[in-house]
């Protein structure tokens, strides 16, 4: 098989993404570093010390060999105009023949070919033919799909489980849903059922048990019986992380516990919590 990084020479920059430019050639990582840090800098022997030195001066294997496990999955790649997926070695593992395509998520990667988007797994078979006009990645087992403007799900036999008649969703995240429907935001369980009932003027995910949600120009976060559990009063929120969740009002950003208590009263300018 082809082994790209011996035959090409490679230019590359870590940034948000990693591209990797080799005539015509595309590799992407995701990752909000722009160049690879250890935990212990100090350390001149630290083995992702030595890596990081040697990627920084042009060492492509270096650079893939520094991220974590967590990134050691089929690689992003593009060959005269079509994108594919590589492993850390170069070598190609599922040919070029699509038009673009996203990563893998829970083992399948949504694809998207003669104009229409579908999922294939790791050894490039389809498990949903590309018939839809957008997708969104596996969450839960389950998939976002998109026809003629219309948004439903579909699971990983192949099945549309929950028929595209919403104008908006997201991914499920703790068994329910966000969707759009007639201009209002609410949430389904994986039946298709609204578990709590279209009302809202936006809706996020949930995440620890509650999501936020904007109702007359003001956010707060519910409960998954739709009940608020902190009310909808401030002028932006981020989700839950590890039971503080960050908070804008009156300009100002501060931090807030599950009780809707401020543990950091906002004067803040930014917080950069998350």
């Amino acid at each position: 098989m082809l082994n790209l990084f011996a035959k090409h020479k490679i230019k590359f920059a870590i940034a948000f993404v990693l591209p990797i430019l080799a005539f015509g050639f595309n590799i992407y990582y995701n990752t909000n570093k722009s160049e690879i840090h250890t935990t212990n800098p100090n350390k001149q022997n630290n083995k992702y010390e030595i890596l990081k030195e040697k990627c920084n001066s042009g060492d492509i294997k270096a650079c893939l060999d520094s991220y974590p496990l967590k990134y050691k999955k089929p690689i992003q790649a593009k060959l005269n105009g079509k994108w594919g997926f590589i492993d850390k070695n170069g070598e190609i593992i599922i040919n070029p023949i699509f038009d673009n395509i996203s990563n893998f998520k829970e083992n399948l990667a949504s694809v998207k070919i003669n104009g229409k988007w579908g999922f294939i797994d790791k050894s490039g078979k389809f498990i949903l033919d590309p018939i839809f006009d957008y997708t969104l990645g596996f969450s839960e087992n389950i998939a976002g799909i998109n026809l003629n403007e219309k948004w439903g799900f579909a699971n990983k036999n192949g099945e549309i489980i929950i028929n595209p008649i919403f104008d908006n969703i997201s991914n499920f995240k703790e068994n329910l849903a966000s969707v759009n429907l007639n201009g209002k935001w609410g949430f389904i369980d994986k039946n298709g059922k609204f578990a709590i009932e279209a009302n809202f003027d936006w809706a996020w995910d949930f995440k620890e048990d509650l999501a936020s949600v904007r109702l007359n120009g003001k956010y707060g976060f519910i409960d998954k019986n739709g009940k608020f559990a902190i009310k909808p009063i401030f002028d932006k929120v981020y989700s839950f992380n590890q039971g503080i969740a960050k908070v804008k009002l009156n300009e100002k950003w501060g931090l807030i516990d599950k009780n809707g208590n401020f543990i950091v009263e906002p004067i803040f300018d930014d917080i950069d919590y998350y």
